[in-house]
């Protein structure tokens, strides 16, 4: 794993992030945000049954968050409620490919976080 957290994948992500910008046609909208470091992004969630079929967000986040967020909601496609629900915490690390802080994990599973709150 990089060292730095500013490493070219996750500034890839941030720079240009997955599944950015609210789409029009969805069946879930839900604000998030972290009150530690002040992050918020509006996520929407559209569903084939009780399959993610669509997602879409926007933030006002940090690196960490918005990389996050990017990875996590390409992760997310096809998979049900009962599988979102068993995604661990590390699992959005893993696909950061870096190590976090216990501060920086709340960063980066603000998504996570949110879209739970959801469903």
């Amino acid at each position: 794993m990089p060292n730095s957290i500013y490493h070219d994948f996750i500034l890839s992500h941030h720079r240009n992030p997955q599944n950015y910008g609210l789409a029009l046609n969805f069946d879930i909208e839900i604000k998030g945000s972290n009150m530690i470091c002040g992050d918020s992004m509006y996520v929407r969630l559209k569903f084939d049954g009780d399959s993610v079929m669509g997602v879409s967000f926007e933030s006002d986040s940090c690196v960490v968050s918005r990389a996050a967020a990017s990875l996590t909601s390409e992760y997310i496609k096809g998979k049900t409620r009962d599988e979102i629900w068993a995604i661990p915490p590390e699992k959005v690390a893993e696909l950061l490919q870096i190590l976090l802080t216990p501060s920086r994990m709340k960063c980066a599973t603000l998504f996570l976080d949110t879209i739970r709150k959801a469903i």
